[in-house]
């Protein structure tokens, strides 16, 4: 093949290739890399030369989208209950199909339903949270802000109150 770089038989030999008898190199095809002909041999070591040695910041333990990302693995545990419900209800109901009593069975499947509801309205926060993470610590901040003010205003109030009854 035209490009082909032979590979000394030494060489070969340390890769692990068997030496044809007779022959002093085994080729070896090019693989582009950025538009560079490369031995397959050399490939992983270019790969690993050209990955970062540092996590991007979004991936730093304690970082918001992180914990966003945990939550993804909580919501799938919640995706697996729901369906444990939702297929307990359907055996209740189907159970109980010519008899009284179905109505436990639909109960259950209509929380599986209200489950699955609130598993959407999670998933799209942590989405948010995930690429939008400015603007959610900015939400988050205001959100911690507002209840540490109402504490304080609660505290205030039932400070207040005492000093009156005495």
């Amino acid at each position: 093949m035209e490009g082909d770089q032979p590979i000394p038989a030494a060489a070969a030999h340390e890769m692990g290739a068997p030496i044809p008898a007779g022959t002093e190199a085994v080729p070896a095809p090019a693989v582009p890399l950025e538009g560079i002909p490369v031995d397959t041999a050399l490939v992983p070591v270019q790969i690993a030369q050209q990955l970062p040695t540092t996590p991007p910041p979004a991936t730093e333990p304690g970082t918001l989208p992180l914990i966003a990302g945990y939550l993804n693995i909580g919501v799938g545990l919640v995706v697996l209950a729901m369906f444990g419900m939702y297929i307990t209800g359907l055996g209740i109901w189907a159970a109980h199909l010519k008899v009284t009593g179905r109505d436990e069975g639909i109960a259950w499947m209509e929380r599986a339903v209200q489950t699955a509801f609130w598993l959407v309205v999670l998933l799209g926060i942590v989405r948010f949270v995930q690429y939008n993470t400015q603007a959610a610590i900015a939400i988050l901040s205001v959100v911690v802000l507002l209840v540490v003010a109402w504490m304080a205003f609660k505290v205030i109030q039932a400070s207040g109150a005492e000093d009156d009854e005495h």
